[in-house]
């Protein structure tokens, strides 16, 4: 078979000579039958008729020649090729709209695919990724509450000892954080305990130096970290030396065994579990050892666990398996686990998943509209050629030849708007990586790869073939007679194609508009929300204390104390608070709150989300006491709690909390000094449910955040925010400096990304629908030139004429729109889990997007209509001679 190849290409390189030695071969019979004849007594005319009788016709045979080289089919397509290049240069404005039109659709699919493929397709960097599998609990007395839970060590242990094949592949992961300092400035870092073999489970080798082995952690051992490296690269300069060194985390002098490869990279805790105050990725690793008290207790939910699954054991049957032992160990409890088990890939991209696959229609849907409009060009332009393509097949041409042309011309036009395609894509994936939510899944690995590039070709194939299907229809139905005599006929049946695609447009074009309302409208809700606090002239930051440099709590309590009193004593601050977690980002821990009189079992009791706070912290966002006070430092020696309206409408009803006791969790009593009003304080879209706020010196934390209202613009304030909180302790990190409006911005940053992205879809859709009608009525009109010019010289008024232009365009839209809406409404369903207080089928939406694509075609279709009834009757006459 390769020979045959090579002597094919050599064929068709040599064709020329080949064709002269042919050419050369016959003359030379062909004389020597003449010379033969000529002997024989005949003339020379006679002779050299009866010589080319002889051999048979010198036509036939040299194509014969060619057929026998076995390079015809693609020598013809090559000659095609030339000549669809040669046609469209002639047609310079033609070829650079259409070449533009695909290049942006190409461009924008081929995008929009890399942003999918790097979050949701491509396998995690892991060994084996299919296989890797994340285990939670699902706890049926709190699953009304709480969908999930992390894994305990008494678990985790019990796993580990009673299912050996299974679970030889299992590792445990908390995570955990610290402030590092030395070689820099003090700066907090998300980190994690792992257990043994995490590292193994996930096929990761270290870059230098080693990972953990039996014994690391240990009493009595070393305590050693694994760096990852980015770690090492910023802090360390990626200076080798590191391995051995000591460096200081959280005042804990730790030995450095080894660092990470660049291509490490471990999920975002957020994106594995809802992590109380850990929203980043670790970047240094510690051994996990679990004391016996640890073993022991059928509490703690802190550990996240990865199971590698045995080549012959399903997730089903590990599910199974691990679920019998977890029976046995919560046998006698109050509570009875269950096992959740899923692929981590899933896990990390849950949250993403509908809104990029339906960005991904999205895309896909202007990329058909484009298709539908170039197609409906091709076809006026071989609409245009009908009588030439009809002379051909008069003289023997078959259709096929025709059919062949309009797909190599149509390949040819979306080659080289793939070409283009591929640089658009490599600026608008800039472009999109930089506008994505900062919170999105493995956002860092999205890129161009040959992956990409090969579903790039593919996609401009498929559009090439989906763009010939119009003229490819025009040249194979043409009827040589009927062509040549009978025009207008041929035209009115071409037309009904244009019409048919324009339909098709119009429908991708309503069904996109009807999903970019009910985006943008869910997203202007969404703003109009009731926050229950003010986000305007507020500056935030974190502050991270060391556990060894403050370990009691009332170290701790007294450093903010100190924190608080020196960023009170900055001009231009009006209020100053402390929280353990801004609003908007998360809950700061969940406990149960109930009446301390409730004797209901714990499982069944309200569950509240708590603040811990200083007596000023409301004020300085603005949430308002709606009953009795704020707790203040007066309150030290008692145990306050304020709660929220939605807290005392759950405990209480109609009745007056205020001197009332609540119960956290099975603690002691608190007494319900105030009550404040509902705010979003966990996220901007969802009801926080009952909230407490406790007051900082009865519950301190090492990580908290700094609030200030000023009187001027926040970031005016920000260095001597700074300065005050360093000026208590030199070594307090001071990090994440940002405005409440930023906090809002970035809580619906998600939404705003889809919005922008869907709106800009949208008005491409709409733009290449009015083209396209713009297109079909001109062409309509100008084969129907004779058809206007005879009606208005018989006197049809001009308002019948351009209503009948007008009726040629708008007809198909009408059509088109008609199923686009109810294709929308009838998917709508899919995306409810996107929208906020609006229905899938809002009518508004729905008469907003009909009356957009209605009036782009309407708007589309004035210039053409109006030259047809402008023209003098005389004129079009002429031009039609």
């Amino acid at each position: 078979m390769l020979t045959e190849s090579l002597r094919r290409l050599r064929s068709l390189v040599r064709g020329g000579r080949e064709d002269a030695e042919t050419e050369q071969e016959l003359r030379f019979h062909l004389e020597m039958e003449t010379e033969k004849n000529r002997a024989a007594g005949m003339d020379a005319r006679e002779a050299r008729r009866r010589a080319h009788l002889r051999l048979g016709g010198v036509a036939a045979i040299r194509e014969a020649v060619r057929d026998a080289r076995g390079v015809r089919p693609l020598a013809d397509a090559i000659r095609d090729i030339g000549l669809a290049m040669r046609s469209l240069r002639r047609k310079p404005l033609f070829t650079a709209v259409t070449v533009a039109t695909l290049g942006l659709g190409i461009g924008a699919t081929t995008a929009v695919y890399s942003f999918v493929d790097g979050i949701l397709l491509s396998p995690l960097p892991y060994r084996q990724p299919d296989r890797l599998m994340m285990v939670q609990l699902v706890i049926p007395e709190f699953a009304d509450r709480f969908p999930v839970f992390s894994v305990n060590a008494r678990s985790i242990d019990a796993w580990q000892h009673a299912c050996e094949a299974t679970c030889r592949e299992l590792a445990g992961l908390q995570p955990t954080d610290a402030v590092v300092t030395g070689a820099g400035a003090p700066e907090p870092l998300s980190g994690a305990r792992v257990s043994p073999g995490f590292f193994e489970l996930l096929g990761i080798e270290p870059l230098l130096g080693r990972v953990f082995r039996t014994g690391d952690g240990e009493a009595g051992n070393a305590r050693v970290a694994v760096l990852t490296h980015g770690l090492w690269q910023r802090r360390y300069g990626g200076d080798p030396a590191v391995l051995g060194r000591r460096i200081t985390l959280d005042d804990r002098s730790i030995e450095v065994v080894g660092v990470l490869p660049a291509s490490f990279r471990f999920p975002r805790f957020g994106e594995l579990a809802p992590i109380e105050g850990l929203p980043g990725r670790p970047e240094f690793f510690e051994p996990l050892i679990w004391s016996e008290a640890q073993l022991r207790s059928p509490g703690e939910f802190d550990y996240l666990v990865f199971l590698r699954l045995p080549p012959d054991v399903t997730a089903t049957q590990a599910t199974v398996e691990l679920k019998g032992i977890l029976d046995g160990v919560y046998e006698t409890a109050s509570i009875h686990p269950r096992v959740r088990m899923q692929p981590l890939a899933d896990q990390v991209v849950s949250a993403a998943r509908g809104p990029l696959w339906l960005l991904l229609a999205a895309v896909v849907a202007v990329l058909l509209v484009a298709c539908a409009n170039v197609s409906n060009l091709l076809g006026a332009r071989w609409l245009e050629r009908r009588r030439d393509l009809a002379l051909r097949g008069a003289l023997g041409a078959p259709p096929r030849d025709a059919v062949l042309r309009a797909l190599r011309e149509s390949l040819l036009l979306a080659l080289a708007g793939g070409l283009g395609g591929v640089l658009i894509a490599h600026g608008a994936l800039r472009a999109l990586v930089t506008a994505a939510p900062v919170d999105l899944p493995r956002l860092d690995e999205v890129t161009v790869d040959g992956a990409v590039l090969a579903t790039s070709f593919g996609v401009t194939l498929a559009c090439g073939v989906l763009c010939a299907l119009a003229p490819a229809w025009h040249a194979g139905r043409v009827a040589p007679l009927e062509t040549l005599t009978v025009r207008d006929a041929v035209s009115q049946r071409c037309g009904a194609v244009s019409g048919l695609l324009i339909g098709l447009q119009a429908a991708f074009g309503a069904g996109l508009l009807v999903v970019t309302g009910l985006l943008l409208v869910s997203f202007v809700r969404v703003m109009q929300i009731d926050r229950g606090f003010d986000v305007d002239r507020i500056v935030a930051a974190d502050v991270q204390l060391s556990r060894l440099r403050y370990p009691d709590a009332d170290d701790v309590a007294a450093v903010y104390a100190e924190v608080l009193r020196r960023l009170e004593n900055i001009p231009a601050a009006r209020a100053v608070g402390l929280v353990q977690r801004l609003p908007m980002e998360g809950h700061a821990f969940v406990d149960f709150l109930a009446r301390m009189d409730d004797t209901r079992p714990l499982e069944e009791r309200p569950l509240g989300s708590y603040r811990i706070v200083n007596p000023d912290y409301l004020r300085a966002m603005g949430i308002a006491v709606t009953r009795g006070r704020m707790f203040t430092e007066d309150d030290r020696t008692r145990r306050p709690v304020v709660i929220s309206q939605h807290a005392a409408r759950t405990l209480w009803s109609v009745e007056d909390p205020i001197g009332r006791l609540v119960q956290r969790g099975d603690g002691e009593a608190l007494e319900v000094v105030g009550v404040v009003a509902d705010a979003r304080v966990v996220d901007l879209e969802t009801d926080a449910g009952p909230v407490a706020y406790l007051p900082y010196w009865d519950a301190p934390r090492r990580r908290a955040t700094v609030v200030v209202r000023t009187e001027t613009d926040p970031l005016a304030v920000v260095t001597a925010v700074v300065e005050a909180v360093k000026s208590v302790d030199p070594a307090l990190p001071v990090h994440n400096v940002r405005t409440m409006g930023q906090v809002l911005s970035d809580a619906v940053a998600g939404r705003r990304f889809q919005v922008v992205l869907t709106v800009g879809f949208a008005l491409a859709g709409l733009l290449l629908v009015g083209l396209g009608v713009y297109g079909v009525v001109a062409a309509a009109v100008e084969r129907r030139r004779t058809e206007i010019a005879v009606r208005l010289a018989l006197g049809a008024t001009t308002r019948r004429v351009f209503g009948m232009a007008l009726e040629h365009g708008m007809r198909p839209v009408i059509g088109g729109a008609i199923v686009g809406l109810g294709a929308a409404v009838a998917a709508g369903r899919a995306m409810a889990g996107l929208l906020y207080e609006v229905a899938p089928y809002d009518w508004t939406v729905l008469a907003g997007a009909a009356l957009f694509i209605l009036g782009v075609a309407a708007a589309a279709c004035l210039a053409p209509a109006t030259r047809a009834v402008s023209t003098p009757p005389g004129m079009l006459l002429q031009s039609d001679q």
